[in-house]
């Protein structure tokens, strides 16, 4: 090898080892963006139920303003309410 390749060698070895550690270092390169696509992953697929939930809602709001009787029945059905002439009996186990 002629002397003025040696350094030359030396440092593109050097600088290749430098490019593969920082790659593979654990607090970045390869494995950090595994984690953040992982991660994006994750957050799109929360965005997804949470889109659905929302339509879902949104449903429900324009069956409870569009119908007095639709909202009477979820009201009573959720708040326990009862008109002055029903009687209610509990059967409890």
């Amino acid at each position: 090898m002629k002397p003025f390749f040696r350094p030359v060698v030396i440092a593109a070895v050097f600088s290749a080892g430098l490019i593969a550690f920082s790659a593979l270092a654990p607090n970045g390169g390869l494995r950090a963006q595994g984690r953040l696509q992982e991660e994006i992953a994750d957050y799109e697929r929360r965005n997804r139920d949470l889109e659905k939930a929302n339509q879902a809602l949104a449903l429900e709001i324009e069956a409870l303003s569009g119908n007095p009787k639709v909202l009477e029945r979820t009201a009573r059905e959720a708040l326990g309410l009862v008109r002055a002439d029903e009687v209610v009996f509990n059967f409890e186990p």
